[in-house]
């Protein structure tokens, strides 16, 4: 499938090659070798050489500072089998000599009190994010974690995250 992109263009007009496609790829397995996450993974988003890194780190909630203090957005979140959690987006503009890139990077954390589970997707430019969002999204709400000792992970809400006013729904559509 990867070779299907041999001649799409770049992001500055030219044609893909197959270096730019094994770059990327080599570029993820030497992440893979550095990285503490429990699991990374390269996301092809969309049909152009533009991979983005995903990762699942699993640390110690002592370390988790006032999500009121993130340098970003803050939006309550919910995992279907985790529990409450944050949202925390953050977008920013690189300066260069010759131009600048706005990136973003959106990240869910979940903590149980003892340990905290975060999922994100790495700093890179919207169109990806917004490609990348979706399947985290997904991801967020089918995953699980269980403990060595067969405890289930069961998150509690995060200090300084705030609570998302809901909107009812009626059986008819929402009423406002």
């Amino acid at each position: 499938m990867l070779d299907e992109l041999v001649g799409t263009p770049r992001w500055d007009g030219e044609a893909t090659t197959i270096e730019d496609i094994r770059g990327l790829l080599q570029m993820a397995l030497d992440e893979r070798e550095t990285s503490e996450a429990y699991a990374l993974f390269q996301v092809w988003p969309v049909m152009s050489a533009a991979a983005v890194m995903c990762h699942l780190h699993v640390v110690e909630s002592e370390s988790v500072p006032d999500m009121s203090q993130w340098d970003g957005v803050v939006h309550a979140a919910e995992a279907d089998h985790i529990g409450p959690g944050a949202q925390l987006s953050s977008r920013k503009e690189l300066n260069f000599e010759g131009g600048s890139v706005i990136i973003e990077s959106v990240n869910f954390a979940f903590s149980d009190g003892e340990a905290l589970l975060l999922l994100g997707v790495d700093e890179c430019i919207p169109q990806l994010t917004t490609s990348v969002v979706r399947g985290l999204v997904a991801l967020k709400d089918i995953l699980r974690m269980v403990r060595e000792d067969g405890k289930v992970f069961q998150s509690v809400p995060l200090p300084g995250v705030p609570v998302d006013e809901s909107w009812p729904i009626a059986t008819d559509g929402a009423t406002l």
